[in-house]
């Protein structure tokens, strides 16, 4: 058995998050079918639950951190990285920085 490649994804960042971000995932899923990678998603879990849902995901390979604090798009990335550090940008990046993605 191969090692799972982790993808840490924030799926609160960027604009139409994450509506966009899933969507993302659904066109990966859809063109790759092996079973060697696995989605770590941060972000609000009810909204990103309903997304996966709605985009008919299969969840097998997919583990939702609930991370209600987000960066607004107002912040600098500075003030972000700063101030938010239980936003889903930084646990996104704080999970592959601990080489957990």
């Amino acid at each position: 058995m191969s090692k799972k490649i982790i993808i840490a994804i924030d799926a609160m960042g960027g604009e139409n998050a994450p509506y966009k971000n899933i969507e993302g995932i659904k066109l990966f899923l859809d063109k790759n079918k092996s079973n060697d990678y696995f989605f770590n998603i941060y972000g609000d879990e009810k909204i990103i639950q309903d997304e996966i849902q709605k985009n008919k995901i299969d969840e097998k390979n997919i583990k939702i951190f609930n991370t209600l604090s987000v960066v607004s798009d107002e912040e600098t990335p500075l003030t972000a990285l700063k101030s938010s550090k239980d936003s889903s940008m930084w646990n996104s990046i704080n999970s592959q920085k601990n080489d957990q993605a």
